[in-house]
């Protein structure tokens, strides 16, 4: 039942961030313009709407079949049968910290290039796409961390209060929610 809940809402998503996509290409072509009164989108949006969409299409894919579940057997199985089973959790730590590390190092290296690009004081449709691309790299990296299942992180995300289901559904939903509103933004016109 959850499983075909969450492919409902991943092929949700999906589908709003293909239609920010196409909106996105349809309004192509730089900045605003004034004479017509339209709002424009750069050419990177429409490639970054594409780009989520196909992920959550691969999640929604992945849930279904059950990929992820079997990639995680067939991870552990390789362990076993290499002979470093027992020892998984110092491989395992490792991994997970170089996870960490390298997700927070892109997300601060990320918000750097917003600071200085100034896309944080004034708001428009890139802001929305950033904060959409946020969102579907915590998806990324939730999923990295489930495979890699290091029994101190499973007990974080599984356990309590579910920190799992709230970064998959959270992301999840920011993501369709970010697609509105940029085809919102879009759509409306520029006040003279």
């Amino acid at each position: 039942m959850l499983t075909t809940i969450a492919v409902i809402l991943y092929l949700v998503a999906a589908t709003l961030a293909f239609w920010a996509a196409l909106a996105a290409i349809e309004k192509a072509g730089g900045k605003a313009d004034r004479k017509t009164g339209c709002v424009r989108a750069p050419a990177w949006h429409g490639r970054m709407w594409l780009i989520i969409a196909a992920l959550f299409v691969a999640l929604a894919i992945s849930r279904q079949f059950g990929i992820e579940e079997a990639l995680r057997i067939w991870l552990r199985g390789g362990l076993q049968a290499d002979g470093v089973y027992q020892q998984r959790r110092e491989y395992q730590a490792i991994l997970a910290s170089l996870i960490i590390v390298i997700t927070s190092l892109g997300a601060m290296g990320g918000f750097a290039l917003m600071v200085k690009g100034g896309m944080l004081r004034r708001s428009g449709p890139s802001r929305i796409v950033v904060f959409a691309i946020l969102a579907a790299c915590t998806m990324v990296m939730l999923v990295i961390l489930r495979l890699v299942s290091l029994h101190m992180l499973d007990v974080l995300l599984f356990r309590g209060p579910r920190l799992n289901w709230l970064l998959d559904i959270g992301s999840t939903f920011v993501v369709g929610g970010a697609s509105v509103r940029y085809v919102q933004v879009l759509a409306r016109k520029i006040r003279r």
